[in-house]
């Protein structure tokens, strides 16, 4: 989830050491994220515009029906859409989808209406943050 989220929401941190990169193509990268002790591996895809298209790991492990168990799964989220939010470009709408044997659902849809950025330590920022989540029905 962290690299995920480093990946969709916080682009600036996928510099660093911590990352190793290889192309796959023009819009497509596979990666290596390691921290603390732990590698995920992701491929990337990036739309015309270098903004993120979709992230594509097998390294997360979905639960049972029950919860007692854990099995590793293609999962992904793709952006449905960027949008500007004050100075910064970001993903404004996705899902999360399982890629499960009998097939691909997503299990969230989700949608940022504002971003906080630039927070002080007293919590006041320069946004308000606000998001709508929608789970698919069980």
């Amino acid at each position: 989830t962290l690299f995920n989220d480093m990946a969709l929401f916080a682009p600036g941190t996928l510099v660093g050491g911590d990352i190793v990169w290889n192309e796959i193509d023009a819009r497509t990268v596979a990666a290596a994220f390691t921290n603390a002790g732990h590698t995920i591996r992701a491929v990337l895809t990036f739309n015309d515009d270098g903004t993120i298209a979709d992230f594509t790991s097998e390294d997360r492990s979905a639960a049972s029906a029950d919860g007692k168990s854990f099995v590793k799964m293609k999962w992904s989220t793709p952006a449905l859409e960027a949008r500007r939010f004050g100075p910064f470009l970001a993903v404004a709408r996705g899902e999360g989808v399982w890629h499960a044997p009998d097939g691909a659902y997503a299990y969230i849809h989700l949608e940022l209406d504002t971003i906080d950025f630039n927070v002080s330590a007293t919590g006041e920022s320069t946004g308000s943050a606000r998001h709508t989540v929608a789970r698919r029905p069980e």
